[in-house]
């Protein structure tokens, strides 16, 4: 399933852009 790939360099891409908002949403 190609959309779990997706969903997960969004979550890279995002993590990249802001990563201590990842950190507190965990």
């Amino acid at each position: 399933d190609g959309r779990e790939s997706v969903g997960f360099l969004v979550t890279i891409k995002e993590l990249l852009e802001d990563p201590t908002r990842l950190l507190l949403d965990v």
